[in-house]
C-alpha cells in the first residue's frame, strides 16, 4: 500500500524508509546532516523515490555547495510524476555550477506544475541564474512559479537571462520573482521585463528587485514591460532604495495606466529620490486604471514634501469619495498612502488635509481590524490622538497643522 504523507526530520530514518512507497514527502532537516557528503545522500534516495509527486524539501544554514545540489537535482530526474517541488536551500554556499545543475535537471521534470525555489544567500551568479532559467524554460507545464534569489550576485546579465528563459514558460499565471540584493541595473531588469511580456498567461505577480541599481532608465524599460501584460490582475512591485526619481516614477504610473485589468496594486518606492514632478505623474497615470480596487502606494524617504503630496491628493480626490472606514467608488475601493517621513514644510492647505484624511480613515480600519475598537462604540477624538502623536513622532506635521485638519 503506498502511504500518502511522511514527513522526515532525520536524514537516516529517511534513508531506511520504503522509499518506493512515498508519494507526498516532506524533509525538514536541521541536525545530524552535513554538507555536499550528507545531501549526495539523500539524492541517492530520492532517486529511488519513483512515485513522487509532491515534495517539500528544507536544508536551511548548512554547507552545501554544488556537488550537493547536483546530486539532490540528479536524483528529482527519477521522479517522473513529480507535479509539486518546494526546495529551501537558504544561507548555503551554491553558486553557478550547482544553480545550472539543477535548473538541468529539473527541466526534465515535465510534469512540475507547482515550484517554489529558495535560494537566498548563496553564490549564484550571472552564470547561474542564466543556467537555471534554460533548465525552467523545459518545464512547459509551470503555473506556479515562485523564485527567491535575493542576497546573490546575479548582476545585469543574469536577471535578463533569466527573463529571456522564463520567455518559454507561457502557462504560467502565478508568478513571484524575489531578486533583492544582487547588483541588477537598468539593463537587466529591462531584459527581464522583455521576457516577463511573453508570459500571456500571467494573472498574479510579485517582483521583489529593493536594494539593486534599477534607476529611472530601468523603471522606465520594465514599466514599459509591464503595460504589455494586459492580463494582470493582482501586482505587488517592490522597488525599495533603487535610485529612482522623478522620470522613474512618472513612467511608472504611464506603464501600468497599461494594465487594463489590473485590480489590485502595490508599489514601495521606499527610499527613493522622487520628488513633487514625480509622485504628481506616478499618481495621474494610475488615477486613470479603471479597474483598480486596492491601491496601495508606499512612499517614505523621498523628496515629495508637501507639493507632491498636495498633487497626489488633488489627483486620487478626484477619484475617491472619502467620510466612510474605507473609499468605496468604482475606481478605489481601498486606499493606502504611506507618505512618511517626507517633511512638510509648507502652510498645510486643502489636499493636504485630505491626505491626512486618508490616513485617520486607514488608522480606524487598521483599529476595528485588530480589535482594538468596538465597531459600535470607539471614540473618533481617541483615533485623532493616536495619529497625530504618530505624525508628530514621524515629524510629518506640527501640531498646529494637525489642529487645523482635524
Amino acid at each position: 500500500m503506498i502511504n500518502q504523507k511522511k514527513y522526515f526530520d532525520n536524514l537516516e530514518n529517511f534513508l531506511n524508509s520504503s522509499l518506493q512507497s512515498h508519494q507526498f514527502l516532506h524533509i525538514y532537516l536541521s541536525e545530524n546532516f552535513f554538507g555536499d557528503e550528507g545531501t549526495t545522500s539523500l539524492g541517492i534516495a530520492l532517486a529511488k523515490c519513483t512515485n513522487l509527486s509532491i515534495l517539500t524539501l528544507t536544508l536551511l544554514s548548512y554547507q552545501i555547495g554544488d556537488v550537493g545540489v547536483s546530486s539532490l537535482g540528479s536524483g528529482l530526474e527519477n521522479c517522473i510524476y513529480l507535479s509539486n517541488l518546494e526546495f529551501n536551500l537558504s544561507n548555503n554556499q551554491i553558486g553557478d555550477e550547482g544553480a545550472s545543475s539543477l535548473g538541468f535537471s529539473l527541466g526534465k521534470c515535465t510534469n512540475l506544475s507547482n515550484l517554489i525555489l529558495n535560494f537566498i544567500d548563496n553564490k549564484i551568479g550571472a552564470i547561474g541564474a542564466s543556467g537555471l532559467g534554460c533548465g525552467l524554460a523545459n518545464c512547459t507545464n509551470l503555473s506556479n512559479l515562485s523564485l527567491f534569489l535575493g542576497w546573490n550576485q546575479i548582476g545585469e546579465e543574469g536577471a535578463s537571462g533569466l527573463g529571456s528563459s522564463l520567455a518559454n514558460c507561457t502557462n504560467i499565471s502565478n508568478l513571484r520573482l524575489d531578486l533583492d540584493h544582487n547588483k541588477i541595473g537598468a539593463f537587466g531588469v529591462s531584459g527581464l521585463g522583455s521576457g516577463l511580456v511573453k508570459c500571456t498567461n500571467l494573472i498574479n505577480m510579485i517582483l521583489i528587485f529593493h536594494s539593486n541599481q534599477i534607476g529611472d532608465d530601468g523603471v522606465l524599460g520594465l514599466s514599459f514591460a509591464l503595460g504589455k501584460c494586459t492580463n494582470l490582475s493582482n501586482l505587488t512591485l517592490n522597488l525599495y532604495n533603487n535610485q529612482i526619481g522623478a522620470i522613474g516614477a512618472q513612467g511608472l504610473g504611464s506603464g501600468l495606466l497599461n494594465c487594463s485589468n489590473l485590480s489590485n496594486l502595490i508599489v514601495n518606492l521606499r527610499k527613493n529620490k522622487i520628488d513633487a514632478i514625480g509622485v504628481s505623474g506616478l499618481g495621474q497615470g494610475l488615477v486613470n486604471c479603471t479597474n483598480l480596487s486596492n491601491l496601495a502606494l508606499i512612499l517614505p524617504y523621498n523628496q515629495i514634501c508637501a507639493i507632491g503630496a498636495s498633487d497626489l491628493g488633488s489627483d486620487i480626490r478626484g477619484k475617491v469619495r472619502s467620510g466612510a472606514t474605507f473609499f468605496q467608488t468604482s475606481f478605489f475601493q481601498h486606499i493606502y498612502i504611506i507618505i512618511i517621513q517626507n517633511i512638510f514644510t509648507e502652510k498645510i492647505n486643502t489636499e493636504q488635509k485630505f491626505i491626512f484624511k486618508i490616513a485617520l480613515n486607514i488608522l480606524e480600519w487598521f483599529l476595528m481590524r485588530k480589535q482594538i475598537l468596538n465597531k459600535n462604540s470607539y471614540s473618533k477624538l481617541h483615533i485623532i490622538d493616536i495619529l497625530e502623536q504618530f505624525l508628530l513622532r514621524k515629524q510629518i506635521l506640527n501640531k498646529i497643522h494637525i489642529q487645523n485638519c482635524t
